[in-house]
């Protein structure tokens, strides 16, 4: 796992809910619950004092904030969405769900900074979302709105076209990159990556039918 940052969600659901936070995360593994916090009030978090929002705990760790934005009885006002966001690091991305959301096959970021999402949607790609951080570091918010989309897919095809520009220099500078060397591992050559290395710089093989093949 890649991601060195927590998720947050703040959600006040029971478990019984249908796609609640609860249920979600009962189905995590040991691993990935301990990349998640998932609260039923902010009140562990913060606390307001004479108008402004005070923490009570270290919020730097968190990348992903999560909040059920119910559109009968919300949690937060929407004047007071700008001052939880100065609460967290300037990096931090926040997420509002509900099942009032419409639902979006990509991210759009709404006024306010926040992006919104349906709550099924939220539950049923959210654990793709964390399979993501498996591959890479970088923002994955694609993956939480289009359930189309392979984590590991997508990697090894960012991988090829790195690959691929270092074989206008030469194959052996492409074949010796550690951007090859990860495609074959994830593709399950690790014990025999030099072998297969070696094949293609004896032109046992073709470079590009290797790449082609790893890629898809």
């Amino acid at each position: 796992m890649m991601f060195d940052r927590k998720i947050l969600i703040i959600d006040d659901k029971e478990i019984n809910h249908s796609y609640s936070s609860k249920l979600l995360i009962k189905q995590f593994s040991a691993e990935d619950k301990l990349l998640v916090d998932c609260f039923d009030t902010y009140q562990n978090l913060w606390v307001k004092k004479e108008g402004r929002l005070v923490p009570i705990k270290d919020l730097s760790s968190y990348k992903y904030v999560f909040i059920h934005d119910s559109y009968d009885n919300p949690m937060f006002l929407t004047e007071e969405r700008q001052n939880i966001q100065v609460l967290f690091d300037e990096d931090a991305i926040f997420v509002l769900f509900s099942g009032e959301k419409e639902e979006s096959t990509s991210p759009c970021k709404q006024d306010g900074g926040y992006y919104t999402i349906k709550r099924s949607q939220f539950f049923n790609n959210f654990p793709v979302f964390l399979e993501s951080f498996t591959y890479s570091t970088e923002e994955n918010l694609d993956f939480l709105f289009n359930s189309n989309l392979k984590p590991k897919r997508r990697r090894l095809e960012q991988l090829a076209e790195c690959v691929l520009k270092y074989s206008e220099v030469s194959i052996a500078y492409a074949t010796a990159s550690k951007e090859f060397v990860e495609m074959l591992d994830l593709c399950g050559y690790s014990a025999s990556k030099e072998k297969v290395i070696r094949r293609i710089l004896e032109d046992e093989i073709d470079f590009y039918e290797v790449l082609d093949e790893l890629k898809n």
